[in-house]
């Protein structure tokens, strides 16, 4: 299974008392199948899924697999802070028909190298039925997965299929590329799509793209037959997102497109009706305007 182009890097609806709003999930996750998505990713950072507790991580992991209904397969990341947290959520995605796992390295406390090997290898050993996709964000995760690590157990594990880059970096997307030519390596940094398809990338595994499916989509078609605009484009959006907060950004283009996802969970950041309307005439200034897009469909 080889997911080519854009994944959306999915939200997850929540109601006013911090619970999952399933019923909205259902309806968001139906929407984006809609689109010419490469696969689903549920749960990660845009997802909120560290801070969700486990009935309602579980349920979401289900009702997620349920709405996308086969169209496209379905990417949960499960990696935890510990060995059995990671362990509970890989059995629970894969008991719930997910087609693969993401892994992120264990957060908080830092781990040398070789720690990393020896985790990443029980995990990969234990599931050898589960395809894996490891998760570089050490600016969250406080630990580096390195292109010498990703390679080294790409080679020694069949089931380590890939990995999700969220550095920013072209140097260390380059170096995951070099590292594993045959692996999967997606960036998680929209704006280097376009350098990302030029290094030989997969595609993009976009929180934008959770709003905006088919800006990303399009960007990164236009990018296959060198038209650079959409990526350019898309670069000052990623700008925008992040100087309000990217989750929040993304659920209050969510909102404006009609989805009920509610509120970050605390103590994320929420726009408040003055940055979101400010947020929406910024993006409508870049040629973005979100009450014309009508994607809600």
């Amino acid at each position: 299974m080889t997911m080519m182009g854009v994944i959306p890097a999915m939200v997850t609806p929540m109601h006013s008392n911090n619970q999952v709003n399933f019923r909205a999930l259902m309806k968001y996750a139906k929407w984006l199948v809609q689109y010419d998505i490469a696969g689903l990713f549920a749960l990660g950072t845009t997802g909120e899924g560290l801070l969700i507790p486990r009935d309602d991580w579980a349920r979401t992991v289900l009702v997620t697999v349920q709405s996308a209904e086969g169209k496209c397969p379905v990417i949960i990341q499960c990696g935890g802070a510990s060995f059995p947290d990671t362990q509970w959520r890989i059995e629970t995605a894969v008991e719930s028909g997910a087609d693969a796992v993401a892994i992120i390295a264990p957060y908080f406390y830092r781990h040398s190298e070789k720690a990393l090997e020896r985790y990443f290898s029980e995990i990969f050993q234990r599931w050898p039925e589960v395809d894996f996709y490891l998760y570089n964000i050490p600016v969250y995760s406080n630990n580096v997965i390195s292109p010498e690590l990703f390679g080294t157990l790409f080679h020694r594990f069949a089931n380590l299929k890939g990995i999700k880059d969220s550095t920013g970096s072209e140097k260390s997307l380059e170096s995951f590329v070099r590292a594993a030519p045959d692996a999967v390596v997606y960036t998680g940094s929209e704006a280097i799509l376009q350098e990302a398809y030029e290094l030989g990338a997969a595609g993009s595994i976009s929180g934008i793209a959770a709003a905006l499916p088919e800006i990303v989509i399009s960007a990164w078609k236009d990018v296959e037959t060198e038209d650079f605009a959409r990526a350019h484009q898309l670069k000052e959006a990623v700008n925008l997102f992040d100087s309000y907060s990217t989750i929040a950004s993304v659920k209050a283009v969510l909102a404006e497109l009609g989805f009920d996802v509610g509120k970050a969970l605390p103590p994320l950041r929420t726009l408040d009706k003055s940055a979101r309307v400010q947020l929406v005439q910024a993006l409508a200034d870049i040629g973005l305007d979100i009450k014309k897009l009508n994607l809600n469909s």
